[in-house]
C-alpha cells in the first residue's frame, strides 16, 4: 500500500474564497435595485395601453 504525499493546498483556493463575499454582496445589491425599480415597470406597462386607448377615444372628438 502506497502513501500519497501530502501536498499543500493551492494558495489560489484561498484567493478564490475571498471573491465569494464581494460576489454575493454584488448580487444582493443588484437584486435590491431591481426589486425597488420593478413596480415602476409594472405600473408603466399597465398605464401605457390605458393611456393609448384613452387618446384613441379622444381623437375623434377633435377630428369632426
Amino acid at each position: 500500500m502506497e502513501l500519497k504525499s501530502a501536498k499543500p493546498k493551492s494558495k489560489l483556493r484561498y484567493l478564490r474564497l475571498l471573491f465569494f463575499i464581494p460576489a454575493i454582496t454584488a448580487l444582493g445589491v443588484m437584486t435590491y435595485c431591481i426589486w425597488q425599480i420593478f413596480p415602476w415597470f409594472v405600473a408603466m406597462a399597465i398605464a401605457g395601453p390605458i393611456a393609448g386607448y384613452s387618446i384613441m377615444q379622444i381623437i375623434p372628438l377633435f377630428v369632426k
